[in-house]
């Protein structure tokens, strides 16, 4: 999937946790793997951080932020 077309990280969180619920295991794994695929494309500037740790740090500004709740 090209980066034009792939869906945003929020959007891709927000349909993970949708498909989970609360369990961030499941939807960080999922993200982790979507990215190793080239299912969602990442800002230059944050990759040097694993796909897993990653999906953590965005689970982790979602709850705060309110945007996966």
């Amino acid at each position: 999937m090209s980066e034009a077309t792939a869906p945003s990280q929020r959007a891709l969180m927000q349909s993970l946790y949708e498909m989970y619920g609360d369990d961030e295991i499941a939807v960080c794994d999922a993200y982790a793997e979507a990215e190793r695929g080239g299912q969602v494309a990442r800002p230059e500037e944050d990759r040097g951080e694993f796909a897993e740790s990653y999906a953590h740090s965005l689970w982790q500004a979602g709850k705060a932020e309110g945007w996966l709740a």
